[in-house]
């Protein structure tokens, strides 16, 4: 069989819904040697290079396709009127984008979350009901729906209650990422709570700052930093205020790019992983973080409860007051206590796996088929 996996959210670096592909993706490959693989992408002539340059999973039946346009309004003009494209048995969005297929080809679409329906200020307006249209395509021309999750699952069919479509939860996996020589140092002259993720409002940002001036305000004996990694993303004015004055900035550290070492790292040696986001679709970050051996302090909200389970402390991401008792809880227990955190975060993670990922995703291929 030949499948084509939308390739466009890789032209980015790999994150999210990048990263969701690639490894699917190669965990697929590997596990069906007798299938074909395409990756495809429509972009600009300019994004053309870095598609081709873009390194693929280790994997011998995985092959690139590109269609690129030399200026923005015939990409435009071809989104609207899509000649159907050929070549595939099936094929998967996987980035809530979906392209007119030749008759007869299968479509399968992952829906990582709602949150375009959920709260508008989360998105900018024209990405927000960009984004609406796409899910509603997927509704209306997908053979099969994958979510992210089972809550998910439920927003889909509470959006759209007469979507008569197949829809299967499944979890995204995760690996240990790389490490270097400097892994067993810590990243910082003192203990820290660390947070990964673009700084926007669904991230809920805004409040760990609040609930960190708090934990010092309360505990004087208590002095650890902050540590926020991730790019500045949209509608941050908020979050830049309240840092700018807070009496503790100086021990908040904002960092941009991070590499995978140096996260391996942070996880390693933080007082805990604190990831207090008002909306998830699935929430790979809190996974990794136990997955390393970090503790984890998240939301009871969204799909976050589904991949923390009982291993973290899970907070109502309204409150302050909750989030930062959970944080003066976390830079207070001893090492036994934290070590079992420790332990129980590492048996949930063994729950999450790119290869069972990859055998249930493609058992919903061949039963479309």
């Amino acid at each position: 069989m030949k499948f084509g996996i939308s390739g466009r959210s890789l032209l980015d670096s790999l994150t999210g819904i990048g990263r969701y592909t690639y490894e699917l993706l190669g965990a697929m490959a590997n596990a069906a040697p007798e299938d074909e693989f395409e990756l495809f992408s429509f972009c600009f002539r300019d994004a053309r290079q870095r598609f081709s340059a873009m390194p693929l999973p280790k994997a011998t039946n995985i092959r690139k396709r590109v269609l690129s346009f030399p200026v923005p309004i015939l990409l435009r003009l071809w989104e609207r009127n899509w000649v159907p494209l050929q070549g595939w048995n099936l094929f998967h969005s996987t980035d809530h984008i979906v392209p007119t297929l030749k008759q007869g080809t299968k479509l399968v679409a992952t829906v990582h979350d709602l949150s375009m329906f959920s709260d508008d200020s989360w998105h900018l307006n024209q990405n927000r009901l960009y984004f609406q249209r796409q899910i509603e395509k997927i509704v209306d021309k997908a053979d099969v729906i994958i979510t992210a999750s089972d809550f998910t699952s439920q927003c889909l069919r509470e959006v759209f209650p007469n979507c008569q479509k197949c829809i299967h939860t499944i979890y995204q996996g995760w690996h240990p990422l790389p490490t270097n020589s400097l892994n067993f140092l810590p990243p910082c002259p003192r203990p820290y709570f660390f947070f990964l993720g673009t700084v926007e409002p669904r991230k809920n940002i805004s409040r760990l700052l609040e609930a960190y001036q708090l934990l010092r305000e309360r505990y004087r004996d208590i002095d650890p930093l902050l540590v926020i990694a991730g790019k500045w993303g949209w509608n941050y004015e908020k979050t830049k205020e309240i840092y700018e004055k807070s009496p503790f900035r100086e021990d908040i550290q904002f960092l941009d790019y991070v590499s995978q070492e140096d996260i391996a790292r942070y996880f390693r040696h933080a007082i805990a992983f604190v990831y207090p986001s008002l909306y998830e679709g699935f929430g790979r970050p809190p996974l990794e973080a136990m997955g390393h051996g970090c503790p984890v302090i998240t939301s009871q909200a969204a799909s976050l409860p589904e991949v923390v389970g009982k291993a973290g402390l899970l907070i109502n991401p309204s409150e302050v007051e909750d989030l930062a008792e959970a944080m003066i809880k976390m830079a207070q227990i001893g090492e036994d206590e934290r070590d079992q955190w420790i332990a129980k975060g590492q048996e949930q993670a063994k729950r999450f796996s790119w290869a069972n990922a990859a055998a249930e995703t493609l058992a919903l291929y061949r039963g479309a088929l």
